[in-house]
């Protein structure tokens, strides 16, 4: 998505130096400003209710995992900004858990279209959570052990089966 293609640019591009194609952007002013436009793209998407399920539109949990993604491409640490703050692990600790329980529903649902894609992102996903885990107290303390279990069990469960399907092993 073009989103997807703004952060990458911003936060992985930079190293590549300013052109006149791909100038460098204050990040301090770009921050704000994307997350502001992937929160109304986020708003604006239809219900799955509200959608027209003649034509072939992705549901809203694919697009809320999409979402997820973004914003774990935004929080976590990155060239720019390689110790984020608390709020934004905060924020990456949350939507790396909703990438891991969206990714599930949709596995669940079987509306995996390419298996690699997100396999990619539910597992660095998995890892983002025990990132921000590992170096957030609050994280820990806010995140209950129900909660954990079930978002560990999610990624792991979602891994072994795609890695089944991925290599053609018949997994139980």
């Amino acid at each position: 998505t073009r989103r997807s293609s703004d952060l990458k640019h911003v936060l992985y591009h930079q190293f590549k130096g300013s052109s006149l194609a791909f100038p460098r952007p204050n990040y301090e002013l770009w921050l704000p400003d994307i997350t502001r436009r992937l929160e109304q793209w986020f708003d604006d998407i239809p219900s799955d209710a509200d959608q027209d399920n003649s034509r072939r539109t992705p549901c809203r949990a694919w697009r809320e995992a999409l979402h997820s993604n973004a914003l774990l491409l935004l929080y976590r640490p990155n060239p720019i900004v390689p110790h984020p703050s608390r709020v934004a692990l905060s924020m990456c600790a949350k939507a790396a858990r909703n990438q891991i329980m969206t990714i599930r529903h949709l596995y669940r649902d079987q509306r995996i279209d390419m298996v690699w894609i997100w396999v990619h992102r539910l597992f660095l996903a998995g890892l983002t959570t025990t990132y921000c885990l590992w170096h957030l107290p609050e994280v820990r303390r806010q995140t209950s052990f129900e909660d954990l279990v079930e978002t560990t069990q999610a990624c792991s469960n979602v891994l072994s089966v795609s890695f089944g399907i991925s290599t053609g092993q018949a997994l139980i």
